[in-house]
Formats: structure tokens, C-alpha cells, sequence
């Protein structure tokens, strides 16, 4: 029997107040951590971005056409013991559990489990050029989640990986664009493709303003990301060195 995802809103609201806490958790015999990968990434966007006393950023995001509701970024759970999860259901559908949390938190990461994620997954995988943030799915898709992992069974997949998965809220992705080419503070709404940070310190970034995912668990791990493709881009990033491409699934 699989593992069902599900934080009382009482452990919710803990960490929404308290996002540098980690809560350790039991529930359904499975024990596990579950901690806010990004606090307070509201402030920290601010702080990065915000070097004039114009920038006010409520504003920008209204004239920008690009709203945002995270006062943390990504939630990342890890399992004590290999576990097997449920996150779908046989129609593709995001349990209710996740769902929550991705709503919340945004970016959901998920270590030392397994799922089960149905047979066309082997053939589905994904690699991008470094760097290239984008969306999976476009705005008339209605299975706008999209659910990477990393096989432990698999041949491939149970080594660590050397290319990470990194992740920005869309406002980030707008700010990013406009500090690298000002003409694009015209631009209204988020594009589905945005080739930035390429000549940038990445690692002043990583964890202040952008997620990373690097799968680097053990030899026999298995990882999950699911993200939003509606408040979200995420993107390949190449280090230490390229490798294989990650499993993927959309989900409703």
C-alpha cells in the first residue's frame, strides 16, 4: 500500500510561521522531514532586485501582469526509510495532499521515494540546454503540473545526477529579464521561455531567489520535483557536468 502525502494544516500553518523549522513527522507507520526550502523568498526578491527607492514590488507585479503569492518557496519532504508513495492517481490526477502543498509552497520536492507512475514514463524524459527557463505546458493544457523523478530501479536513473533542476517563481523570471535588457519592463505577463542568468553568480542566487534540485541522493535514490507550470519556470542546470535526462510526467 502507498504512502499518502497528506500535512494537517495545523503543520502547514507551523511552517508558514516558523519556515526555518523542520517538522519531523510520522504518519501511516512511514517517518519523515519536511522543511521550507526557500523562507521568506518574498523579502529576498525584494532585497535582491529592489537597489533603488523606486522599486515597489506589489506594483511591479500588477504592471507587469504577473501575479505572486509565495511568502516561502518549495517545500522539500525526505523519508527516513525507501518509500512508496502515492502522488496520482490512474487518471493523471495530483493527489489531494500534494496538491495543497504545491499551492502553498510552490515547488515540491520529494527524496527517498518511489512511486508508482505507469508504463510510458520510461519513454518520457527530459533534458534542456543549460539554463533555458521555461514552461512545459502552454496555457490551453489542462495538466499544468509537471512531476520530474529519478528511478531508483532504473538503470540510469539510480545514480546521482549531474545536471540539477533549478526553479523561479515567474516574477523572478520578469525582474531577471528586465536587470539584463531594460527594454523588457514593457513586456505585460510571463513568457513560456526565458534565457537569463547566464552570465550571473549563480551561487548568490541558489537558495535566495532560485530553487535547486540536484539529485544527488545515494547510488539507488529515488527523487521526485513537481512543479506548477502556471506560477513557476524551471530549467537545466548543467554542473558539475551534463548527464542523463530526468523522468518526466504531466499531471491534472
Amino acid at each position: 500500500m502507498s504512502f499518502q502525502l497528506n500535512l494537517s494544516s495545523k503543520d502547514i500553518k507551523t511552517l508558514r510561521q516558523n519556515p526555518r523549522t523542520s517538522l519531523d513527522l510520522r504518519s501511516e507507520g512511514c517517518s519523515f522531514r519536511v522543511s521550507v526550502a526557500i523562507p521568506y523568498y518574498k523579502k529576498n526578491i525584494e532585497a535582491h532586485y529592489g537597489k533603488s527607492k523606486d522599486f515597489q514590488f506589489n506594483r511591479i507585479c500588477e504592471n507587469a501582469d504577473i501575479p505572486f503569492d509565495f511568502e516561502h518557496f518549495g517545500l522539500a519532504c525526505e523519508f527516513k526509510q525507501p518509500t512508496q508513495i502515492l502522488l496520482f492517481n490512474e487518471q493523471y490526477v495530483l493527489e489531494d495532499g500534494p496538491r495543497k502543498l504545491a499551492e502553498t509552497f510552490g515547488p515540491l520536492i520529494i527524496r527517498n521515494a518511489s512511486a508508482v507512475v505507469g508504463e510510458q514514463d520510461a519513454s518520457q524524459r527530459n533534458i534542456f540546454p543549460h539554463l533555458s527557463f521555461h514552461v512545459d505546458r502552454g496555457r490551453d493544457h489542462e495538466n499544468q503540473y509537471t512531476c520530474l523523478f529519478r528511478d531508483p530501479k532504473d538503470s540510469i536513473h539510480h545514480k546521482p545526477r549531474g545536471t540539477s533542476t533549478v526553479v523561479i517563481a515567474n516574477i523572478v523570471a520578469y525582474l531577471q529579464s528586465v536587470k539584463e535588457s531594460p527594454a523588457a519592463v514593457r513586456e505585460k505577463g510571463r513568457k513560456a521561455l526565458y534565457e537569463i542568468f547566464d552570465s550571473e553568480n549563480l551561487e548568490s542566487a541558489m537558495g535566495d531567489i532560485m530553487l535547486r534540485q540536484p539529485w544527488d541522493a545515494p547510488d539507488g535514490t529515488g527523487e521526485f520535483c513537481i512543479v506548477d507550470n502556471r506560477t513557476t519556470l524551471h530549467a537545466s542546470y548543467h554542473s558539475p557536468r551534463k548527464d542523463y535526462a530526468i523522468g518526466a510526467r504531466y499531471l491534472y
